[in-house]
């Protein structure tokens, strides 16, 4: 996913605001935590829960749920460590934040624990430090005194100063920073604003927003793009697909561009490729030339490495699509025309099936959203909504044959329905789940001339789960003969 909102706080009122965009002027939601503390001072966001920190009466971190409820799940106080709380971060694991008494960086265990695991004295670049994030190799933070500055601290922590970029010009109350993956946002309270700086760092200032009219003393700013703040793979960026006149596994830019950013030959695994998809680590994909009738997983995005495969020829002979739901691994068969859930990744057991050739005598993908499983059919070229893991009931289909008549791929990136089709050779982005709006289209055919299936690397997103965590979300597509 990219950006979608910006939570931030402010110590005026004592609120936690969530920022439409990057920025609009629409607040989504504020939550008033003033009777829990009275100089808030930092927000973050782990993909859950909003992590923020407080000054008044008790230094402590807090971990408020979701973006935003009246419910604190928990605290802890840190008063012992440092009396300046500034900023606040989440890294996945453990809590990075920053105090002004020591002027130092602090990695807190957990969300929360006592144990304090490291920290980083940075008194020698700033008497006053305001803000910090996490980047998944770097520190970002930032200083209002003497000199009003954004720093990358190598590490969680080193000695290491990276880099540092002056935005006194702009602003002379810096008070927190964050990463969205592209460019970092911060904050200041000098003019009241929100501040989104190109890069991390360059000198351009791309875009700003005044809220003073929303709270004068901005203190904190985060992203609600957890993944490519962290640096991990699943956020908004790449296609992955495949096809079978060249035998290959392709990343595409976006979703979709023309770029193609990496390929990968298979052609000596099996010259039939036919589906893909994406666990967040690997590559399932399957394959049916010669009789092989086989599901592969093949390592990375994509390296040569074939880290294991299942023959599933006693179950069906021509399988045409594979998903991934974090445990088994759901796949398609054409010969009996069923949605079958393999045990694992990929083990002989086969858990359950479903026979939809009363629905579609010709399936030929499928994916899985966390609840349900989109499939498609080529009979009636019909994008598919089958309830659950698998029921009978059809909950939603939409007929796609005007667009192109050999539907071969569909998937879900937890806003729309991404799906190929080989009559015209593109990738298209089909809107929810479904509508007859076509978002976009791009045409692959002088890349591989039988495109046969599409997926996205959002796992989260295409699971509708939060990241416990929190660049880039990819698509992949399949041709074939």
């Amino acid at each position: 996913m990219a950006t979608t909102a910006t939570p931030w706080c402010g110590s005026e009122a004592d609120k936690l605001y969530l920022q439409s965009g990057q920025f609009t002027s629409t607040v989504k939601d504020s939550e008033d935590v003033s009777a829990v503390n009275s100089a808030v001072a930092g927000v973050s966001y782990d993909g859950i829960n909003a992590p923020w920190i407080g000054r008044t009466p008790n230094r402590k971190l807090f971990l408020q749920s979701g973006l935003f409820t009246s419910t604190l799940k928990t605290s802890e106080d840190i008063g012992g460590i440092d009396t300046g709380l500034r900023g606040v971060s989440w890294d996945g694991i453990n809590t990075p934040w920053q105090g002004q008494s020591a002027n130092k960086l602090y990695l807190q265990s957990g969300q929360f624990t006592s144990t304090l695991k490291t920290s980083e004295d940075v008194s020698s670049l700033q008497d006053i430090s305001a803000g910090i994030s996490w980047d998944g190799t770097n520190t970002p933070w930032s200083g209002s005194v003497p000199d009003d500055k954004l720093y990358l601290q190598s590490g969680q922590f080193t000695s290491t100063l990276k880099t540092s970029e002056d935005v006194g010009a702009i602003e002379t109350a810096v008070t927190e920073i964050s990463w969205d993956g592209i460019n970092t946002p911060w904050s200041g309270n000098q003019d009241g604003k929100l501040y989104l700086q190109s890069g991390q760092f360059t000198s351009t200032l791309k875009t700003s927003e005044d809220v003073n009219s929303v709270d004068v003393t901005p203190t904190g700013i985060s992203t609600d793009d957890i993944l490519n703040r962290i640096g991990i793979p699943g956020g908004t960026g790449d296609t992955p697909w495949t096809g079978s006149t060249g035998d290959k596994l392709y990343l595409q830019s976006g979703q979709f561009t023309s770029t193609i950013k990496i390929s990968e030959d298979i052609s000596g695994i099996d010259t039939q490729p036919t589906d893909i998809s994406w666990d967040g680590t690997d590559t399932p994909w399957v394959g049916s030339a010669g009789g092989a009738n086989k599901l592969y997983l093949q390592s990375s995005q994509f390296t040569s490495t074939l880290k294991t495969s299942q023959s599933v020829s006693g179950v069906d002979n021509n399988p045409e699509g594979i998903s991934w739901d974090t445990t088994n691994t759901p796949w398609a068969g054409s010969t009996a025309n069923k949605l079958y859930l393999q045990s694992g990744h990929f083990t002989s057991t086969l858990k359950t099936s479903e026979d939809v050739s009363g629905v579609d005598n010709n399936v030929q993908s499928i994916s899985y959203d966390g609840v349900d499983t989109p499939w498609a059919g080529q009979q009636a070229n019909k994008l598919y909504h089958q309830s659950g893991q698998f029921t009978s009931t059809i909950k939603d289909s939409e007929d796609v044959s005007a667009v192109d008549a050999e539907v071969t791929g569909i998937t879900w990136d937890g806003t729309n329905s991404p799906w190929t089709g080989s009559q015209a050779d593109k990738l298209y982005l089909q809107s929810g789940q479904f509508t007859s709006t076509i978002k976009t289209s791009r045409d692959v055919s002088g890349i591989d001339s039988v495109v046969e299936g599409i997926e996205t690397n959002d796992v989260d997103g295409r699971l509708g789960v939060a990241p416990p965590i929190g660049p880039g979300f990819n698509i992949f597509f399949f041709g074939g003969l």
